[in-house]
């Protein structure tokens, strides 16, 4: 987990950060859309199977607008008004990723024809984004068969301590979330018994 989150830290360090102040010191606007380079070596062995990535709406550009509070014994200390513009960022992110994890990955917009071929089709969301006394990201993922029944769910968080410069807080939870998603595509058994049984039907159609 450790290297697999140091990689991806170098591979984020690149990313654009803008921090705005507007209406005083306790209003933040923010802006992530500089595409990261990935690392040139894979970390692990690529899943064998091709994948579809669908982008709904949420990812396609994601605007999260809120406040948060930050108290101390009981009692708000620090409320922070945030407007957090990512573009497209979330979509660029996940793609990525997702290639360094499949054997192919070929993306979709909500509306697309599901591809007759694929053999995966990848359905990300953003549960929760929180910023204020840190930043906080939750990625869920889930995987269907080519039928479109639920084949298995991930999920990933990443989190930035407040101790951190505030100018990396979404740097380093979204690295942190984009390492996780890897981690846990590699750990899931029925994602893996999948591909496994995939792999033994192409195996009998050919003898």
């Amino acid at each position: 987990m450790r290297v697999v989150r140091l990689a991806l830290a170098a591979a984020l360090s690149g990313a654009a950060l803008l921090l705005l102040a507007a209406c005083g010191p306790e209003t933040r606007s923010v802006s992530l859309k500089t595409l990261p380079a990935m690392p040139p070596a894979r970390l692990y062995e690529r899943l064998p199977i091709d994948a579809v990535l669908l982008i709904g709406p949420d990812i396609a550009h994601h605007r999260a607008v809120g406040t948060h509070t930050a108290y101390d014994r009981g009692n708000p200390r620090v409320i922070t008004n945030f407007d957090l513009d990512f573009g497209d960022f979330h979509s660029r992110l996940l793609q990525a990723v997702l290639s360094d994890a499949f054997a192919s990955v070929q993306v979709i917009r909500s509306g697309d024809p599901v591809p007759a071929a694929a053999r995966l089709l990848i359905e990300p969301r953003i549960e929760q984004l929180v910023y204020g006394g840190g930043a906080q990201i939750r990625y869920a993922v889930t995987l269907r068969r080519p039928d479109t029944s639920e084949l298995a769910s991930i999920a990933s968080t990443g989190t930035a301590a407040p101790h951190n410069p505030e100018a990396r807080w979404l740097d380093i939870a979204v690295r942190d979330a984009a390492a996780e998603i890897l981690v846990e595509l590699s750990r899931s058994e029925p994602l893996l018994r999948w591909i496994e049984q995939s792999a033994g039907a192409r195996s009998g159609k050919t003898s």
